[in-house]
């Protein structure tokens, strides 16, 4: 079978018959996702769902779950869109003559997609985690940093001594 090259996979966007699609965005926090349909170069969003999970395997479970329960035949191509994305390869160690089965090297995939994407999430500040997960607003931060930096611990502690992001938060009582 020919690999299709990127302008045969672009192509296909274009095609007369309708082509339907998932489109997943990650922004470190949260999984969004879009059930499409493209016919003649259109888009047309039929459904809108969001997943605010602790994992992402747990974000796909859910919205996989969420789109299968409207229309339990899921489409058969989807996008994933990431600001975090990095070019890698991933090297899999595959015997060509002996491969996988389709389900083996899909958990293959996973299993080395995972820990590329920890790795690019584990430069996060606790503030943007914060604020991503939805447990802070950006004034809170600011409060807690400047109280931080000021060596001011907050009300509710008589220490004077600067403390770490986590310590004044909770001092502040923002979470």
């Amino acid at each position: 079978m020919k690999k299709a090259s990127p302008i045969d996979s672009l192509k296909r966007l274009f095609d007369p018959k309708p082509v339907e699609w998932l489109v997943f965005e990650f922004n470190g926090f949260a999984l969004k996702a879009i059930r499409a349909t493209v016919l003649d170069g259109t888009l047309t969003i039929n459904e809108i769902n969001h997943s605010t999970k602790a994992t992402v395997d747990a974000c796909f479970s859910e919205l996989i779950e969420i789109f299968s329960k409207n229309n339990p035949t899921l489409p058969s191509r989807a996008l994933l869109i990431t600001s975090q994305a990095a070019s890698t390869v991933l090297e899999l160690p595959i015997n060509p003559y002996a491969p996988y089965k389709d389900s083996e090297l899909t958990e293959l995939v996973r299993w080395e997609f995972e820990q590329q994407l920890t790795e690019q999430l584990s430069a996060l500040t606790l503030d943007t985690i914060m604020v991503g997960r939805g447990l802070m607003t950006e004034p809170e931060v600011d409060e807690a940093r400047e109280a931080m930096l000021s060596g001011n611990p907050g009300t509710r502690s008589v220490a004077t001594a600067p403390t770490k992001f986590a310590d004044q938060t909770l001092s502040l009582i923002h979470i």
